[in-house]
């Protein structure tokens, strides 16, 4: 049975740029969400995700990716217009995103309440970087504005084990009151 009330979350995984190694945002979104996507980290990549979703199929949307060097999940709250960086093929497009659009978006997904809350398990960033994860978060932030979307970098599974990351995310998506996600809209999660 079907609650059409319940919202919808896409989740999605940033692959590694090399498919051995082993990628905790990956774990993360398949325990988070058994229909969850992955996809490659090259700009070709995000543009054909971008161009396949219809926003009438979800009304939140977790964008997941490694991050070699954190100790905690980074909570990303601004997208920037702006890359330095190449994709994981080599392809740069350094410079502007969107040519006239602003310089910063803010995260949709994210409400203030859950920013004022301090926690142990993961810390607020102002940095999505430069690459493909910022370029994929800009993008559809501009061309879904109606629906909550956001970033989450994820630390090595050494660091924090897939079920654990998984756990501190419910909490968190609990606690987006503006998106209504509660544990039935996250699907078959353990209590």
């Amino acid at each position: 049975m079907s609650d059409t009330n319940v919202p919808r979350l896409l989740v999605t995984a940033i692959a590694p740029d090399n498919a051995r190694t082993p990628s905790a945002a990956i774990d993360i979104a398949r325990l988070l969400n058994s229909e969850s996507t992955i996809h490659g980290r090259t700009f070709a990549h995000a543009d054909a995700l971008i161009e396949s979703l219809d926003p009438a199929t979800f009304d939140a949307w977790l964008i997941l990716e490694d991050a070699a060097k954190a100790r905690k999940l980074l909570v990303e709250v601004i997208a920037r217009n702006d890359l330095y960086a190449p994709d994981a093929l080599g392809e740069r497009r350094d410079g502007v995103i969107e040519e006239d659009g602003p310089a910063t978006i803010t995260v949709s997904l994210w409400t203030k309440t859950v920013l004022w809350v301090p926690s142990l398990a993961w810390h607020v960033s102002k940095d999505a970087g430069g690459e493909v994860a910022n370029y994929l978060l800009f993008r559809s932030l501009r061309l879904f504005p109606h629906q909550r979307i956001g970033l989450v970098r994820v630390p090595p599974a050494n660091v924090l084990d897939a079920e654990k990351g998984m756990r501190i995310l419910v909490s968190l998506l609990e606690r987006c009151v503006a998106v209504g996600l509660t544990r039935t809209a996250l699907g078959r999660l353990p209590p």
